[in-house]
């Protein structure tokens, strides 16, 4: 019985060195982000995300699936919107000249190239819209899955009658 009693002291003692408590880490709040220029900013950071920033923040399937495509939608629809305007203002200005000089091939070149800028910048327009929303729903989903850690206490229907609900 002595030795029973001995030994459990004996482990009792020793059981604090064996036990390691883990350190009170410094807990940094996860910043809310914003787009800028086609860019992911942090709040009160001046650096834009890098790629592997925002596959870290977005997880590999969003990042594959929508940052990716609205990348390449914003990429291809800008160079049209900014080449069809350009063309279709210099279509617009040959055709005026064509009409008021009574110049008609320069009037129908005119009318080719208003007709060919305006085309491109119809197409560039909707892509580039899109793939922006896209981003904007990548910066609205990621922020609204931050304020979520709040905890609403509801009373209401249940499956067996009235109870307590707990959302957190």
């Amino acid at each position: 019985m002595k030795t029973l009693k001995f030994m459990l002291v004996a482990v009792l003692l020793c059981c604090p060195f064996f036990l390691d408590a883990q350190e009170l880490q410094e807990y940094e709040p996860v910043k809310a982000l914003y787009l800028d220029g086609g860019k992911f900013y942090i709040y009160n950071d001046p650096e834009p995300l890098t790629e592997y920033e925002v596959l870290d923040f977005f997880g590999r399937d969003i990042y594959n699936e929508t940052y990716v495509g609205a990348k390449k939608q914003m990429k291809i629809g800008k160079p049209l919107i900014i080449t069809g305007s350009v063309v279709a203002g210099i279509g617009i200005a040959a055709a005026i000249i064509g009409f008021a000089n009574e110049y008609e091939g320069l009037y129908g070149c005119g009318l080719i190239a208003t007709c060919v800028g305006m085309s491109a910048l119809s197409v560039g327009t909707p892509l580039y819209c899109v793939g922006r929303a896209r981003l904007n729903w990548m910066v609205d989903d990621y922020n609204s899955r931050l304020s979520r850690g709040e905890l609403n206490v509801s009373l209401g229907p249940q499956r067996h009658g009235v109870g307590l609900s707990i959302n957190f």
